[in-house]
């Protein structure tokens, strides 16, 4: 990621003032609602490609697919190459406790089921799902947005990763809860502010100063989950 990437992501994710596009009342921030469609680039030189659109007999589908599956929210992924079909992901909430999330495949002329999870917080239908690449995979990862959060009116997420079997799976955040909860359950992104960059942010506020966190994908010795990360240095980078 650029250091001007970075100094943006920091940027939206410590001014409290961006807090506000996450309460109930607002409507989305466009700070925090980039291209979530864009596969990620192989190297900082990779030349500038098309962006990857979707096929439109899928686009005209997914709406009706929603209305057939009683979902509440919805997003289209285009077909990056080879790697990975046309892909929607549906949410909805039924009990006001837990949200199901399927996912579906274009084969050309309808819509295929291919795998579900379910998030025990409830949806939160003004934020449309995103998709992300952020887990190196040869799908990108779909974010959901839940309500929770530890902010006024705040916001959690759960980011699903598509597998080797086929099958959708939560990603968990390492250590974020800390003791008490299972790594694996600790799949509740807190205030999250997403890129198209492999790293993402989390912020909490007890009373004081927004904390912010910095997570990105790892995996080895058997498991897979986001780390933390440290902050990005500008300088870094710069030009001289």
């Amino acid at each position: 990621m650029s250091s001007r990437k970075f100094t943006q992501l920091l940027t939206v994710a410590t001014m409290t003032v961006a807090l506000g596009a996450c309460s109930a009342g607002s409507g989305d921030s466009p700070a925090v609602q980039p291209s979530s469609t864009s596969p990620r680039p192989s190297s900082a030189s990779s030349p500038t490609t098309t962006a990857p659109v979707a096929d439109p007999a899928a686009q005209e589908a997914l709406p009706q697919l929603a209305r057939q599956q009683g979902a509440q929210t919805s997003a289209l992924a285009p077909a990056v190459g080879q790697d990975s079909p046309d892909l929607a992901v549906l949410a909805s909430t039924t009990d006001d406790i837990s949200t199901s999330i399927s996912f579906w495949a274009w084969d050309g002329s309808a819509f295929q089921p291919a795998g579900s999870v379910t998030a025990d917080e409830p949806l939160l239908p003004r934020r449309s799902p995103e998709w992300h690449y952020l887990t190196g995979g040869l799908y990108p990862d779909a974010v959901v947005y839940l309500q929770g959060g530890s902010m006024s009116g705040g916001v959690d997420a759960v980011i699903a990763r598509h597998e080797t079997d086929g099958s959708w799976r939560f990603v968990p955040l390492e250590g974020q809860s800390g003791d008490g909860i299972a790594v694996e359950d600790d799949v509740y992104a807190h205030n999250p502010v997403f890129d198209e960059g492999f790293t993402f942010v989390t912020r909490v506020q007890g009373g004081g100063p927004v904390a912010v966190t910095y997570w990105r994908y790892e995996e080895g010795a058997g498991r897979s989950w986001f780390t933390r990360s440290p902050a990005p240095d500008p300088e870094a980078t710069r030009t001289p």
